[in-house]
């Protein structure tokens, strides 16, 4: 293999890595939070310094907080991502989950403890339509959880970038090579 091969097989491989970890081909409005909360559906959460909080000193009865919003994943293994940061006061009994089309991907309770600001991902492998809910239960005593949530994001699965990374520079190695014999 000559030297303009392996350049051409570098530059496929840096596009490709490039293009793949751009933003996914899915419907997720304001992921960072930053403007509103425009394109969600919610109830009692709030829109603060760039977060989205769920509050339980704001509440009044024992009906959860939620912000829930369909996405239309159009492409591939997609990798859904967002941060959380978790604050509960005290022995209460309130409870934050994730839900996917009604099954739970994250679930918190009171007793795992306050949750500093973590990064939680999980791989959707379906295209399609798919309900994402944000969901925090709550007992309504005293003392209280705070639940912040920003930059949640699509895009692709690392593992997907990776194999079309490698199947797009055997394929421009392949068509290199018929080329000059």
């Amino acid at each position: 293999m000559n030297k303009q091969s392996y350049i051409f097989i570098v530059a496929v491989i840096v596009v490709s890595l490039w293009i793949s970890t751009q933003p996914a081909l899915a419907d997720i409005d304001n992921g960072d939070f930053f403007s509103d909360l425009s394109g969600w559906d919610f109830d009692g959460v709030y829109h603060e310094d760039g977060q989205a909080f769920f509050d339980e000193l704001i509440g009044t009865n024992d009906d959860p907080f939620y912000l829930e919003q369909e996405i239309d994943v159009e492409a591939g293994l997609q990798e859904l991502s967002f941060d959380i940061f978790i604050v509960s006061e005290g022995s209460e009994t309130d409870y934050f989950d994730v839900t996917l089309d009604g099954s739970n991907i994250y679930p918190w309770d009171s007793g795992d403890g306050s949750l500093p600001w973590t990064t939680i991902t999980h791989h959707i492998d379906s295209l399609g339509a798919h309900d994402l809910r944000f969901t925090l239960n709550f007992d309504n005593d005293e003392p209280w959880t705070l639940v912040k949530l920003d930059n949640v994001m699509l895009t692709p699965a690392p593992g997907a970038v990776i194999l079309s990374s490698i199947g797009l520079s055997f394929a421009g190695w392949k068509l290199r090579k018929r080329r000059t014999l």
